[in-house]
């Protein structure tokens, strides 16, 4: 720190914050390295952007099924949060879906086994007509099958599977884009779906045949993980570690976001040689 030799004057700096202390213009600040510090910027950190994510009764549209989900089932984790889909007998699609409007990287999880028969799992982002992504899921530990809308404006399209706890696999559909219409959870009878103007899956269902789902999420983080919500989405930021260059004040923050200040040293030099 610097100041004028010029007395008498008011000290450059004074620690007096209970009465409004403050950094003199007079002051100046120097330190030849660059360092990283929490400067109380936020990043968003975690979200999903459903609702009800698990309880797919209430704002999820069910078609094609029996009857309404049926909840109580058992989950991953090992408790009652776990929902079964059962197809009707129908010529057309057996699913769930959910409006949304998201854009950016899309990573639309949910976890699923066969309750049932032998049905597969397709998950399908939709932007507009033959705009859309989905993937098809086995269910029995294979590979998951991507398919693409004809006129799909999503690119860094993926898709995992991953088992789970309780015979369920996490099934993650990722694609970067827009979807603007709807999220939606079908029952597929073969790895082929979905397809057509829209991403369905159309087939002809047999009244009997099951899979259970649970803990739905969709997030623009890129990140898989789940955080349940109900009649609100979820959406966390946090603090951003972030880089400050040679000669610049590094006012530094805690990871919860309180102040902590900036570190203030005198600097001086000594004439007596």
């Amino acid at each position: 720190m610097a100041y004028t030799d010029n007395f008498p004057q008011r000290p450059v700096f004074m620690a007096d914050f209970a009465n409004g202390g403050r950094i003199d213009p007079r002051a100046t600040f120097t330190r030849a390295s660059s360092a990283s510090v929490w400067d109380g910027s936020k990043h968003l950190s975690s979200e999903n952007l459903l609702l009800q994510s698990s309880d797919f009764d209430t704002t999820w549209v069910a078609e094609g099924l029996l009857s309404t989900p049926s909840g109580g089932q058992t989950d991953p984790s090992g408790s009652t949060n776990g929902w079964t889909l059962t197809e009707s007998s129908i010529t057309g699609s057996h699913a769930v879906n959910q409006p949304i409007n998201a854009s950016g990287t899309l990573t639309y999880t949910v976890y699923a086994k066969r309750n049932a028969g032998t049905r597969y799992l397709a998950l399908v982002l939709l932007n507009n007509s033959y705009d859309w992504e989905g993937a098809t899921f086995d269910l029995a530990g294979g590979s998951p099958t991507v398919v693409s809308g004809s006129s799909s404006g999503f690119t860094s399209v993926s898709a995992t599977q991953a088992a789970s706890g309780n015979g369920y696999y996490k099934c993650v559909l990722t694609a970067t884009g827009s979807a603007a219409i709807g999220a939606y959870v079908y029952l597929a009878s073969s790895t082929s779906a979905p397809s057509g103007t829209w991403g369905g899956v159309v087939y002809t269902g047999d009244s009997t045949s099951s899979i259970d789902i649970a803990f739905a999420s969709l997030s623009t983080t890129g990140a898989a993980d789940y955080n349940a919500t109900t009649t609100q989405i979820h959406r966390e930021y946090a603090s951003s570690l972030v880089s400050k260059s040679n000669n610049a004040g590094r006012f530094d923050y805690t990871t919860d976001g309180q102040s902590v200040g900036i570190l203030i040293e005198g600097a001086a030099t000594n004439a007596i040689g």
